[in-house]
């Protein structure tokens, strides 16, 4: 059995250097072509079943390969990513100005 962790595609927020943690932020349009370039990447690697989180970005491109290889997603809202409470939907450097010392404890 060979297991493949993938990580979603790009999106908006990814482009602007935003946390999103549990924000359900969609791929954009160059995620959604990333993700079309890995279902081709995975067209000679046969997948049997696809565990995603429900989250869009995730979803999307999770869609992708199952729609190549005609498998059914199984969505699981334990791979959910972890929240970030109030540091979500902003920048490393904005959140170095508030809790600069939190942070760099968490990093």
């Amino acid at each position: 059995m060979k297991l493949y962790i993938i990580r979603h595609g790009q999106t908006d927020w990814n482009v602007l250097g935003k946390i999103q943690g549990r924000q359900d932020i969609p791929l954009n349009e160059t995620g959604r072509r990333q993700a079309a370039c890995l279902a081709k990447g995975m067209e000679h690697r046969p997948v049997t079943m696809i565990f995603s989180s429900p989250q869009k970005r995730a979803l999307e491109t999770a869609q992708a390969i199952a729609a190549a290889q005609n498998v059914p997603i199984h969505t699981l809202p334990q791979l959910v990513e972890i929240g970030y409470g109030n540091w979500e939907g902003r920048r490393a450097e904005d959140i170095l100005t508030t809790d600069r010392e939190l942070y760099e404890s968490w990093w």
